[in-house]
């Protein structure tokens, strides 16, 4: 059923709080600019999922590698995630479900 429902999924998340900025390459999600300082300071990020999630989180680890400048990303089964795999300094936890 999640395969057949992929479509429907994309179209409601380009739709509903994000938005593609044209001719910019950049997307904009919805309600991060109250919290643009803080986020600006995640150097490492852990990013935390479990089956079809997790293999995007394994891709966005690669994106945000390249693009995000940040100094330490990691995807990780969330059922595997302990407390020694959070970073201790301008850390950040990212959830996908």
């Amino acid at each position: 059923m999640e395969m057949m429902e992929q479509s429907d999924a994309v179209a409601r998340t380009l739709g509903f709080g994000g938005r593609l900025m044209g001719g910019e390459n950049m997307v904009k999600l919805g309600g991060l600019e109250n919290d643009r300082v803080k986020l600006c300071e995640i150097e490492n990020l852990i990013i935390a999922a479990c089956g079809t999630s997790y293999r995007a989180g394994q891709y966005g680890e690669i994106l945000m590698k390249e693009m995000a400048g940040l100094k330490y990303v990691e995807a990780l089964i969330a059922s595997e995630i302990c407390d020694r795999d959070f970073p201790r300094q301008n850390g950040g936890f990212l959830s996908i479900s």
